[in-house]
This record gives C-alpha cells, structure tokens and sequence, in this order.
C-alpha cells in the first residue's frame, strides 16, 4: 500500500509539471492512473488530491463542466474530513472554474468562503491566502475593477506560500492593471518579466502573450546582467509605488 500511496503522489507531481509545461493531455493521463492506484486500495484522500489536481487540468484546458465535477467532488471530502488544505484549496479552484466559464459572482462566492475557513481565529496563519487573493484580483481584473485588482495581486505576492508560478501569475495581472491605469511601458516591463521568467505557466505565458499582442505592444528583448539573469526585478519590487 505504502508503494502504490507514494506512486500515485509521484504521478501527481508529475501531472502538475506537464500542467504548468501546457501539455494538458499528458497530465490528465497520469492523474488518471493516480486516481486509479489510490483507489486500488481506497485511499479517499489521495484520491481527492488528485481529482482537484485533474479539475485544474481541465480548467487550463477549457474544459470547465469536467473541471467543476472534479472539484466539487475533491471539495466533498475536504467538507467531510475537514481538512483546511483540501478544502481551501478546492475552492479556490471552484472559483477559477466559475471565472474562467464566465461567472465571476459565482467565483466571488467561492473565494468569500475560501478566505473565511483561512481566517478563523485558530487559524494563526495560511498558506493558502496566495491562490485566494490571486483569484479575487483575477475575478477584480474581470469586472474592470483595477484598484481592487492591484491591491489582491499585491497581496497575494505579499502572503506566505506564494509559489513562483503564482507570482509570475500575479504580474501579468499587475501589468493589465498598469496598462488600464495608462501606463504601456511598466505594462510591457512586467509582462516581458513574465515571460522570460522559467516559473511562468504555460497558460499564464499565452495570457501575456494574448495582452501584448492586444495592446499592440511589441515583446521587448530584455536586457540580462553579467550572468544572463533578466533585469526586469526593479520593475516587480517597485509597481506599487507606480500603479
């Protein structure tokens, strides 16, 4: 059992690689196979893990119905057992679902319940503030509400647990934030930042890329320091003294 607990988890990290590289399909056929080892030996939780890791698969690729049934169902049992990691974080993913399928009230909702269960007073701190605050200002971006917006990205780079996809995600929110507030060249600095950073999610990559070229912005060469890292820092440490 012991074997087959650490190959399912193995393939599910596995998925989340080929997830944030865009190969959607691939990723979906390792977490089926995960999904079938934990339930091999009826290990519910494993199992949860993986259907909202296979619901996020769907959402980057378009899927949204499937993408809902998997979250609701890992959302299940975080609900049931009342583990704050599965049940935050299957909320969060509920709320990606219903922005990207085109109901951001929907998505408000989830998130709202999301950051209460994050917040309660035995709760010192979370690690899960990052993807909810990365959401609402996604949800913010939508409904054109770009002070908001800037304020939930700056937050969720600010929290613990930001991990560099999400920061990279965050940025290229800020630049749409910085290109509604009229200001092209911080814009195109941060979305060339995103784009040359190896963090950056296949479908966070394809967002920069859909706003430059909307925006008419041509994508910059960066300029790199004596060991050929981007400079592009100054421009992601200083944006809240400039948006």
């Amino acid at each position: 059992m012991g074997e087959r607990r650490f190959k399912a988890r193995n393939l599910r990290e596995q998925a989340i690689l080929l997830q944030l590289r865009g190969d959607y399909d691939q990723a979906e056929a390792l977490i089926h196979t995960a999904l079938a080892l934990s339930h091999s030996f009826e290990d519910r939780l494993n199992a949860a893990y993986s259907e909202m890791r296979l619901g996020l698969i769907e959402c980057d690729a378009g899927r949204y119905l499937m993408a809902r049934e998997h979250c609701q169902r890992s959302l299940a049992l975080g609900l049931e057992t009342g583990i704050l990691a599965l049940h935050v974080r299957s909320l969060t993913g509920l709320a990606r679902v219903e922005r990207l399928a085109g109901d951001p009230a929907a998505a408000r909702s989830r998130l709202e319940e999301a950051r209460i269960a994050c917040t309660r007073p035995e709760i010192p701190h979370s690690t899960h503030l990052a993807g909810i605050f990365l959401e609402m200002g996604h949800v913010a971006c939508a409904e054109g509400d770009w002070v908001r917006a800037q304020q939930c990205y700056a937050d969720a780079l600010a929290a613990k647990g930001c991990d560099a996809a999400e920061a990279q995600e965050a940025l290229a929110g800020l630049a749409e934030a910085a290109w509604a507030g009229h200001k092209p060249a911080l814009a195109r600095q941060l979305l060339v930042g995103v784009l040359a950073n190896e963090a950056t999610a296949y479908a966070t990559r394809q967002r920069a890329e859909d706003l430059l070229a909307c925006w008419g912005l041509e994508l910059a060469v960066p300029s790199l320091d004596d060991d050929g890292d981007v400079l592009i820092a100054p421009a992601n440490v200083a944006f809240l003294n400039v948006l």
